[in-house]
């Protein structure tokens, strides 16, 4: 939130949940979409947060990029925790291509 020179203030906010919008407490002047990620994007993504946790030097970050076609960055670190827990689960010490 931030208080612009003409006295207006700015309030940023973000949702990947369209539906939990409540248009009582949005009354906007303008409203901004951003696009899912495209697979250039998604291998980042998924570079991001695979670095962030112990993972095989031999996951296809290329073909997980491509079979996550239209999933957001949120979307995204949720498949890569989601393999760390069945990683742990099966007391293996790092992600492969079989939890992901």
């Amino acid at each position: 939130m931030d208080k612009l020179e003409n006295g207006k203030t700015l309030v940023i906010a973000t949702t990947s949940e369209l539906y939990k919008k409540n248009p009582i407490n949005i009354q906007s002047d303008l409203e901004i979409s951003i696009l899912n990620p495209n697979t250039e994007g998604r291998k980042s993504i998924l570079r991001y947060f695979l670095n962030k946790t112990r993972h095989s030097d031999v996951i296809d970050i290329e073909n997980l990029a491509l079979s996550t076609s239209g999933y957001n960055g949120l979307e995204l670190k949720n498949v890569v925790n989601f393999a760390a827990m069945k990683a742990a689960g099966d007391n293996d010490v790092e992600i492969d291509n079989g939890y992901v």
